[in-house]
């Protein structure tokens, strides 16, 4: 059974930007392709295997606690104050320390997805 509705053609699956054609991803799977990106270069850096990384520490890696919202991914996080950062998604205050195991890890990883997210700098 295929997995096209009728009438559907598999153009429309796509969109077209310019040079080629492009799938038509959500911005959330764009942003988590990006974060694995980037905390592959962090792992890399500190001299540390991201694919040889268990996936319970890859979650604890690129997510944070909120009270109300729970397991959050790091693009989420409001670092417009750095020491008082934001749940993107509720506002509640969110408890960013660079201590515990992966805590260093995840707020090096999260200023670095600030600082050069989309390519440009945040000011």
């Amino acid at each position: 059974m295929s997995s096209f509705r009728i009438g559907e053609t598999l153009e429309s699956r796509y969109v077209r930007d310019g040079d080629g054609l492009f799938l038509d991803r959500p911005a959330h799977a764009l942003q988590s392709t990006l974060l694995d990106e980037k905390a592959r270069l962090v792992c890399k850096e500190l001299g540390l295997s991201y694919s040889a990384m268990s996936p319970v520490q890859r979650l604890f890696l690129t997510h944070y606690r909120c009270s109300v919202c729970k397991l959050v991914p790091l693009y989420f996080l409001d670092l417009a104050h750095p020491k008082k950062a934001r749940c993107g998604k509720c506002g509640h205050l969110v408890s960013f320390t660079s201590s515990g195991k992966y805590g260093k890890m995840r707020k090096k990883l999260a200023l670095v997805l600030q600082i050069k997210g989309g390519g440009e700098s945040v000011s």
